[in-house]
């Protein structure tokens, strides 16, 4: 997906705002599976929204800010609650009351869009971006959506602790979801001497067979089957398992 952003000035305070730096060419565009992250903030994650779940999806928001270029290059962003349509034969549509003004003029000239609808205050801090084409009816700005990600960035994990994940389904989509590859199964045995080390990506584990262990500074902790861990980044620690070994399914970010 290409989010149409206009120029660097707004570019910026999307960036400062969710985490990622705008890589602009010269169609005004920055390409959100290109990102990377600004120098000492943490990692971003985007999710595809298909076509299928976006009707359902743009229902949750509330206002979006409307981003359009005009014919000199600058941007105009302007804060709406959209009408939501879905006709089922034309797809979704978001209708925009932007009362014939500016934003108007500059989608009869550019009809390329961005809406950015910010996080929900009951949200999971993630954004809404879609990218769309629009036309002018009126004084209503109306967009039909090309794409859509929600983004934001990924919060430190802090050190060790246990997590519920449910089943390895349930597992296997929370990974996802927050931005970890795709797990690997690995096996472990009994090793009291491993040393105790760090990894550069934060983990996320889920025991499927076995006695897993993580000694932690002198600290033993212990991880039946079905049992979930995260560990963070540069947390130090060492691997081992109980007598019959471990079977641990790991995701790294």
């Amino acid at each position: 997906m290409h989010c149409q952003c206009p120029p660097t000035n707004l570019g910026r305070v999307l960036a400062d705002s969710f985490g990622w730096e705008p890589i602009i060419d010269h169609q005004l565009r920055f390409a959100i599976s290109s990102t990377r992250p600004l120098s000492g903030t943490m990692t971003c994650m985007s999710i595809k929204v298909s076509p299928e779940e976006l009707s359902d999806e743009l229902r949750r928001w509330g206002f979006g800010f409307l981003i359009t270029v005009g014919s000199d290059g600058a941007s105009h962003v302007i804060s709406l609650m959209p009408e939501v349509v879905d006709d089922g034969a034309n797809g979704v549509r978001l209708r925009f009351d932007a009362g014939g003004g500016r934003a108007c003029r500059n989608v009869a000239e550019h009809a390329a869009v961005t809406i950015v609808f910010p996080p929900r205050s009951s949200g999971d801090g993630f954004s809404l971006l879609v990218d769309g084409d629009a036309i002018v009816e009126g004084d209503i700005v109306v967009v039909a959506p090309s794409g859509a990600v929600l983004h934001r960035p990924a919060p430190p994990l802090p050190g060790l602790q246990r997590v519920d994940w449910g089943s390895e389904a349930d597992y296997r989509a929370r990974v996802s979801r927050d931005g970890f590859a795709d797990p690997s199964s690995r096996p472990f045995e009994v090793d009291p001497d491993s040393p105790l080390h760090g990894h550069e990506a934060d983990v996320r584990g889920l025991v499927v067979s076995g006695t897993f262990v993580l000694r932690m500074d002198g600290a033993d902790e212990t991880f039946e089957s079905g049992d979930g861990f995260e560990l963070a980044s540069g947390t130090l620690h060492a691997e081992s398992s109980g007598d019959a070994g471990a079977t641990v399914l790991l995701a790294l970010r």
